[in-house]
């Protein structure tokens, strides 16, 4: 696969002397962090920020490659702009900056500042664990508890009763709850690790990279070109081939049969054991996992390349529910959509809709 992870084990591979062939069974790389290009219009395919910017910095260093020359990044101001049911908004900013438009006035923002910078203070150590530390190792089960010990204790709970307990406004907990509900599933339902990328929101910010998400994959595919790589676009792998207890071959859309030494997968576990890998080839008890394993939520984005220039307030704008009631965000009843979520990505990058316009 020509996603991250694939573009991103091909260029150390090569780095290292390693002969590379990598299959992408679309016609351009990037997989969900790509950009589709129409006329004056650059729409982000899947990924819409870029989050946690340290790892892609990490990354980038462990690949060999200057990110800042590269691939530079421009920081979203304002991040989320969120309506709740009484008609109070909360503004969040990088900063971070938390307005709240309300009966309460000036009182309650100065109030809800202080309270975010208490938050920040109790789970910013964690998330700078996560981030420095665990996410940049192999994993490792006794150092992960040599040194994270301090912090298992904060990870009780679910989001939610981190968030009731934080913040005293109603509107605050929906508005941070809203900013969770990426991961599929409500606050009361999520447990209290994803409050760390509510943490690394309003602490580190989030970015997109100049001319679009899809630059990051392009920098990658260059890179693994110009150090001996071959990228075939349009070329499904249709089945991995295993002689002996390892993969020998591939059968790839295009191109036949290849022979290889070792295969990297980065597609899903679902297809890779079902339907890459014949049933012979795959251990018992990994194929039982992989049948138990829950599918992810589905969703689609409409995406509408406008002539004219949006006012927006934000990146992203909200209209939810209080925090005990965000469940209904992923019930469908009929057209009726009560909840809706929207970017506008040309508020931070214009360029992506050229001549005045926006997305």
């Amino acid at each position: 696969g020509g996603g991250m992870s694939g573009l991103a084990a091909a260029k150390l591979l090569c780095a290292r002397g390693v002969e590379v062939r990598l299959f992408e069974a679309n016609g351009k790389v990037g997989g969900c962090c790509a950009t589709t290009r129409l006329g004056d219009y650059t729409f982000n395919d899947g990924a819409i920020y870029l989050a946690m910017p340290g790892m892609l910095d990490f990354l980038f260093e462990r690949v060999g490659l200057d990110r800042n020359r590269l691939l530079p990044l421009r920081r979203i101001c304002a991040i989320q702009s969120t309506t709740l049911p009484d008609g109070s908004m909360v503004d969040i900013s990088s900063g971070p900056e938390v307005v709240m438009t309300s009966a309460q006035g000036a009182a309650a923002t100065a109030g809800l500042q202080v309270e975010v910078e208490e938050f920040l203070k109790r789970w910013e150590p964690t998330l700078r664990f996560f981030t420095d530390d665990i996410l940049v190792h192999p994993l490792s089960l006794p150092h992960f508890l040599t040194k994270g010990w301090l912090h298992l204790a904060k990870l009780r709970g679910t989001a939610a009763s981190h968030l009731n307990r934080s913040f005293s406004s109603e509107a605050a907990r929906a508005a941070f709850g809203s900013a969770l509900l990426y991961a599929g599933s409500p606050p009361d339902k999520q447990p209290a690790a994803s409050l760390l990328g509510l943490v690394s929101m309003l602490r580190d910010g989030y970015f997109l990279p100049e001319g679009g998400m899809g630059r990051i994959p392009e920098v990658l595919s260059d890179a693994v070109e110009a150090q001996g790589g071959t990228i075939h676009l349009n070329s499904a792998v249709r089945r991995i081939l295993v002689k002996n207890g390892r993969a020998c071959a591939i059968d790839a859309e295009n191109e036949g049969l290849v022979e290889v030494d070792a295969v990297i997968s980065t597609v899903s576990a679902m297809h890779t054991y079902r339907s890459l890998l014949s049933e012979y080839d795959v251990p018992a008890r990994m194929m039982r996992k992989v049948q138990r394993a829950p599918l992810s939520h589905r969703g689609f984005v409409l995406q509408l390349g406008l002539a004219n220039k949006i006012e927006a307030r934000s990146h992203t704008h909200c209209t939810m529910p209080w925090l005990g009631e965000q469940s209904q965000v992923f019930e469908t009843r009929g057209g009726d959509m009560r909840w809706s979520t929207f970017t506008v990505p040309t508020v931070t990058l214009p360029e992506l809709a050229t001549n005045g316009g926006s997305i």
